[in-house]
């Protein structure tokens, strides 16, 4: 994530917090190979306990919280993978009150999170004194439920609008509102292997 902001945000000057050290020093390769280093960096720890040290006033803060509680299916052994699905480290609830500290009065929070855990997006949310100014469904194919949802929050009350975003059509090709987002951000409109 911290990369693709990077990329959409070519003068902004972009922090990570990583609590996995392993992933952390990848995460600083592809910062010194993608010759950023001077506006990117990664401090290693825990959002939660890290939010103070980094200060206040982002503009932009960003998180894709764990997917599922503990104990909702089969954790990976992978030291690598269990953390980034199942909530070793809190949910959404303690990402949103992590960026809440940080993030500036006129700042936004934007998290991706399943959609099963819409009641505790709300609730968290209202807790860290954040309002839902945009709320995005992704459905990855025609005639599937929503899998994962985008929200965009703000310290300040706002309008709120609500969109969808099909991945996948019917037959199982690429749809042109995914298409578009693929080019908006920098990468190809078609899948891996088919010609244009």
């Amino acid at each position: 994530m911290l990369l693709l902001v990077a990329w959409a945000l070519p003068r902004a000057d972009v922090t990570g917090v990583e609590a996995q050290a392993d992933r952390a020093a990848l995460g600083r390769r592809s910062i010194a190979y993608d010759g950023v280093a001077d506006r990117c960096r990664i401090v290693d720890g825990d959002l939660r306990t890290e939010a103070v040290a980094l200060g206040h006033g982002f503009d932009l803060v960003t998180g894709t919280p764990p997917y599922f509680p503990r104990g909702t299916g089969v954790e990976s052994t992978k030291p690598h993978a269990a953390p980034c699905r199942f909530e070793l480290r809190g949910g959404v609830e303690d990402y949103l009150a992590a960026a809440a500290a940080v993030v500036a009065p006129t700042g936004a929070v934007v998290v991706c999170t399943s959609t099963l855990e819409r009641a505790r997006v709300t609730a968290g949310a209202a807790a860290a004194g954040l309002h839902v100014h945009a709320h995005w469904e992704i459905v990855p194919r025609t005639g599937k439920p929503p899998l994962v949802a985008i929200d965009v929050l703000a310290a300040a009350a706002g309008p709120r609008a609500d969109h969808s975003l099909t991945v996948r059509d019917g037959a199982g090709a690429w749809t042109p509102e995914f298409r578009a987002v693929r080019v908006a951000m920098g990468m190809p409109d078609t899948p891996p292997g088919s010609t244009p």
